[in-house]
């Protein structure tokens, strides 16, 4: 879209900077956040936080040349933040990931004794999270996981091919990953 004639070039102080963006750069800005986020909830979260930084300037002396260029500056570095945290949740998604084969081999024991506190719960977010999953996937990877056995006799058992058995363990362990972290964040 750009900049449209009706738009102010002339220089802007910091204070007003808010008023003037909110007043003609909204439709500008959700579009570029669009094109970069795709998710309409992220641009609404992520233009709030750039109106919110403008607001938070207090300042006569910064005067802004180009106003939609300060703005698209503003929203990149809450995109680096959004990006950030991101990168840190799917660290955590990448650690549940790697310890994912070992946790679904043990069921959440009847006593709280043997596993205390914290890691009993997460133990019971994992049986959780494998008890939404639909019946075959669950049962792919119970067999193959819990009950130790070869892809092959798993395909057997379930009465599908080892190919079939290796897409529906691939889809469990992903939507298993999801739904640890949507607890996660949850």
């Amino acid at each position: 879209m750009g900049e449209a004639a009706n738009k102010p070039k002339t220089a802007i102080s910091g204070r007003r900077l808010a008023v003037v963006a909110a007043d003609h750069y909204v439709g500008d800005l959700h579009a570029y956040l669009s094109r970069r986020l795709g998710n309409r909830a992220d641009v609404e979260d992520v233009a709030q936080s750039v109106f919110l930084k403008l607001v938070r300037i207090n300042n006569d002396d910064l005067v802004v040349e180009k106003p939609f260029g300060f703005l698209r500056k503003v929203a990149n570095r809450m995109l680096a933040e959004l990006s950030t945290s991101r990168a840190r949740d799917h660290k955590h998604v990448e650690v549940s990931s790697q310890q994912l084969e070992r946790l679904l081999q043990y069921q959440v024991p009847a006593s709280n004794e043997e596993y205390p506190g914290e890691q009993l719960d997460f133990y019971e977010e994992v049986e959780a999270a494998l008890a939404q999953l639909s019946p075959t996937l669950a049962a792919a990877l119970v067999l193959v996981v819990r009950e130790g056995l070869s892809y092959a006799d798993a395909a057997v058992r379930l009465g599908i091919s080892e190919h079939a058995l290796k897409k529906n363990l691939q889809r469990a362990r992903a939507q298993l990953r999801s739904l640890l972290l949507a607890d996660a964040r949850g």
